[in-house]
């Protein structure tokens, strides 16, 4: 059909081709036009309405069985986050137990095959602690039957003398043979004194109220007035000694795996166990010197 404007629009073909496949064949045409043809509105609808009824390409059953699939994959990756969850959790609960076993443990640094302990803790204001302790109870030697003192307690004590006081003690000047002989635990043999150090005196101390001496006091002089000295103190059954150090005390080991600890200074020293007897070496010596003394006790 020809219109006055020019435009061409074929009416019946048109209605033909919707009908068939819903596709209205045209030519260009001005829908903004005065002139623009009714036919051509209705027959739009009319494909515009046969398109919105043609079927999707999935159906409901396909959207249904897709939507099942996703569910499915959801709760796998939900189960296997479960586990990895669970299993770091196992992880670090066990790294808390180990930690805390290793900051927490008690202070047993020689429980396992001796009842002698000993330990080292800050003490605050620039000093050291030293603990030493026999946990050996009464009628068996061999096998310590109670552990070694809770920590509380062992921080409450209060510092037991080193150095003999003149008052509490009496000592007995005598020779290295006797003091062998009296004393309640085995005197070591001295085997390495550095050359320009000479024998003074060997003084047994006598404290009160007890039968028997359990601390051996030996004093070395140089021709230069230099000084070394030793103190051998039994510690007793279930007796713990506390000792006041600087706090850059170091901790060594000795060749027989002893642990020492060694304090720099005018009268340096070195402090370790020999079975149940506490050893302190000090004097006017050098940390060589004093690790080749206590290394050659025999």
């Amino acid at each position: 059909m020809l219109l006055d404007n020019g435009f061409i629009v074929r009416v019946k073909e048109s209605k033909r081709c919707c009908s068939e496949s819903g596709v209205m064949i045209m030519k260009p045409s001005d829908p903004w036009n005065p002139d623009y043809p009714e036919e051509y509105e209705e027959l739009f609808e009319e494909a515009f309405d046969k398109a919105t009824q043609t079927s999707s390409l999935y159906s409901m059953a396909d959207k249904q069985k897709s939507w099942q699939t996703v569910q499915q994959r959801i709760k796998l990756e939900k189960r296997r986050r479960k586990r990895h969850q669970r299993f770091r959790l196992a992880i670090l609960a066990a790294t808390s137990m180990i930690i805390g076993g290793m900051l927490f443990s008690q202070p047993l640094l020689t429980q396992a095959v001796s009842p002698i302990y000993q330990k080292m803790t800050n003490w605050g204001d620039g000093m050291n602690k030293l603990v030493f302790g026999n946990n050996t109870s009464q009628g068996d030697e061999a096998k310590a039957k109670t552990p070694p003192p809770p920590e509380a307690e062992m921080e409450e004590s209060p510092p037991k003398a080193e150095l003999i006081a003149s008052g509490s003690y009496t000592p007995v000047s005598i020779s290295m043979d006797e003091a062998r002989e009296v004393l309640p635990f085995d005197l070591p043999e001295i085997t390495y004194i550095p050359d320009r150090f000479s024998l003074e005196t060997v003084e047994l101390m006598d404290p009160p109220n007890q039968e028997q001496a359990d601390s051996l006091y030996i004093r070395y002089f140089s021709l230069e007035d230099e000084q070394l000295r030793m103190l051998f103190n039994l510690i007793h059954e279930n007796e713990t000694i506390t000792s006041i150090t600087d706090e850059h005390t170091e901790t060594l080991i000795l060749d027989n795996d002893t642990i020492a600890y060694y304090e720099a200074g005018r009268f340096s020293s070195l402090t370790f166990t020999i079975g149940n007897v506490l050893v302190k070496v000090f004097g006017n010596v050098d940390k060589e010197e004093l690790l080749q003394i206590a290394n050659n006790f025999k």
